[in-house]
């Protein structure tokens, strides 16, 4: 078998597990906006917000045009995938996603 062969059973691997936590919907740059919260979560005391710069910062983001950013941004909030503090618009989240 060859690595390409073995990354196409990962790929179809993780696109089975996307659709079965129901993130089937999300585009890439949402999947990896999420992926990259949660990370970020898990290394921040329970129920933290995380820093968009720290999100926008993370290895899964760090590619992804400034525009494309804050527009999966805005959709994951309007989805109710993420959330702010009471008394912020922007610049820190939270996952909101119970999967």
């Amino acid at each position: 078998m060859s690595r390409l062969d073995r990354y196409a059973e990962l790929r179809a691997v993780l696109h089975a597990m996307e659709k079965d936590i129901g993130l089937g919907y999300n585009t890439s740059t949402e999947k990896n906006i999420l992926s990259a919260i949660a990370q970020l979560q898990n290394m921040a005391p329970s129920g933290a917000f995380v820093q968009s710069s720290k999100i926008k910062t993370h290895p899964l983001c760090a590619q992804i045009p400034d525009p494309s950013f804050f527009r999966a941004l805005k959709k994951l909030l309007d989805h109710g995938d993420i959330s702010l503090p009471a008394d912020r618009k922007k610049g820190l989240y939270r996952l909101e996603v119970k999967i």
